[in-house]
């Protein structure tokens, strides 16, 4: 499913790391490898019928690389940390402070990374994969260049699936933050805001996404390293 869900759009390569962490919990070596045959039996099944009238054999990778190179931008209208420092529609290559921005979306990217898999090691449980994600998609968007405002969506359902699994209210709250959010960047990107209101717009929500996935990481830690979360009673189950 995963290695379908890549061919479909490549962003879904955000997730492998969490592929990745719950391959090396279950310390299974032939796991990896099911995963591995798995995954090529897959993408040569798929991508065979489009193949016939193409003359590069490695005409997909070509294809994503054309993909990625489409948007060398810190941020394509996606209210994240680069459209808060004012680097909508900027090229990537330009420095900012030391770096380029670029470089400081690859720095971020594998902090993040390294955040999760740390954090899963201490839940050391599948089913904190959801919070993981969620971190993973949320991180990425917020603190990663060539973002679309759309690239948030799936923070919203694997907030509420973190929510289910692990029964901690806050999860649920920043379902409906992540929710607001979005709809926020997508609905004024896709209407064309005026310039004046959409750079306050693009300002308070780019923060909010930031304050969101900080405090994201927090009750991650709560639940995974402290073992504390914020339950809900059963009246409240029931009005849910």
């Amino acid at each position: 499913m995963f290695a379908l869900s890549v061919l479909m759009k490549p962003q879904g390569i955000i997730f492998l790391p969490v592929l990745f962490f719950e391959l090396v919990r279950q310390r299974k070596i032939r796991n990896f490898i099911y995963a591995a045959v798995s995954a090529v039996a897959t993408i040569i099944v798929i991508i065979i019928p489009f193949s016939i009238n193409e003359q590069s054999p490695i005409w997909i990778f070509n294809l994503y690389l054309r993909t990625i190179s489409e948007y060398p931008y810190a941020s394509v209208n996606a209210f994240n940390f680069f459209g808060l420092v004012g680097a909508n529609y900027k090229n990537d290559n330009t420095t900012f402070f030391i770096f380029s921005y670029h470089t400081i979306g690859i720095m971020f990217i594998i902090l993040t990374t390294l955040i999760g898999w740390i954090l899963y090691i201490k839940g050391n449980d599948r089913k904190y994969i959801s919070a993981i994600s969620l971190l993973q998609i949320a991180g990425v968007f917020t603190f990663s260049v060539g973002m679309h405002e759309r690239y948030l969506f799936p923070a919203v359902a694997l907030s509420i699936l973190a929510f289910i699994y692990s029964k901690d209210r806050r999860f649920f709250i920043m379902a409906i933050g992540f929710s607001i959010t979005s709809y926020i960047n997508i609905s004024t990107v896709f209407f064309k805001t005026n310039t004046s209101v959409f750079e306050v717009l693009l300002k308070v929500t780019s923060l909010f996404n930031v304050i969101l996935v900080l405090y994201l990481v927090k009750v991650i830690i709560d639940n995974t390293v402290k073992k504390f979360s914020l339950k809900i009673d059963n009246k409240e189950s029931e009005l849910l």
